[in-house]
């Protein structure tokens, strides 16, 4: 208010501009087959209050985007039907009534724990050989290894020992174990998210006498079948 004399008074107005807020910022954590968005709502509004938040989705780095989705009000929300395994660039904008905010992007890949894999136990002299067939899915992220743990195939208890540390090579040779026991194995494949179900096989390990008395079929240790070194498996 400026008072230019007391009969006068002249009320002085500051002008009230909106304007696009500023962009949020995200974080995107996978999921399977889905993407989870955690936004954290603008520094700047834009003198507007924020309506919500727009997305789209990129498969190839971001040069082409799929149509913006509706105004979403949630700060978290979920993007379903996405393909494991696959790379997307999410593009997302706040709102308000002057219009959209510059977007913002993030980088997410929806992933799972993989499916089991198949294994065969082959008996040798005081170690069993687990020779293992990868699992048909890996939950769109790569195998770190494999996993097991073994017990004595006790009908009463049977108590397992702690499960290894993920293995990347095979096949796996189990070491020091005893000739003429029945022992039971436990097996899963680890991913960055974590381990598929368990798969199960018994094997006994055997002596090499017992096993060229027994008539031992003679198989490649290592899975390669040019290789000199050798297994004996009981028939």
């Amino acid at each position: 208010m400026v008072s230019r004399n007391p009969r006068e008074t002249v009320f002085s107005l500051a002008p009230n501009f909106i304007t696009i807020p500023n962009p949020p910022l995200i974080s995107v954590q996978s999921g399977n087959r889905i993407l989870t968005l955690n936004i954290t709502p603008p520094s700047n509004n834009g003198g507007s209050d924020i309506l919500g938040y727009i997305y789209a989705i990129s498969t190839n780095g971001g040069r082409t985007f799929s149509s913006d989705s509706g105004i979403i009000v949630d700060y978290i929300f979920s993007i379903p039907e996405l393909i494991n395994g696959t790379s997307y660039v999410v593009r997302v904008n706040a709102v308000n009534s002057a219009g959209n905010s510059r977007e913002i992007t993030a980088i997410g890949i929806p992933m799972t724990i993989p499916n089991p894999p198949q294994i065969t136990i082959l008996s040798r002299n005081r170690r069993l050989v687990i020779h293992i067939t990868p699992p048909e899915d890996n939950g769109g992220s790569a195998i770190i290894g494999y996993r097991y743990n073994i017990s004595t195939n006790d009908a009463v208890a049977v108590a397992y020992s702690g499960f290894s540390e993920p293995i990347s090579e095979i096949p796996i040779v189990i070491p020091e174990l005893i000739n003429d026991v029945l022992y039971s194995l436990r097996l899963v494949a680890t991913n960055e998210v974590g381990d598929s179900q368990e798969v199960t096989d018994i094997g006994m390990p055997v002596s090499d006498s017992e096993c060229n008395s027994a008539g031992c079929a003679i198989l490649p240790e290592w899975g390669n079948t040019s290789s000199a070194i050798q297994v004996r498996v009981l028939l």
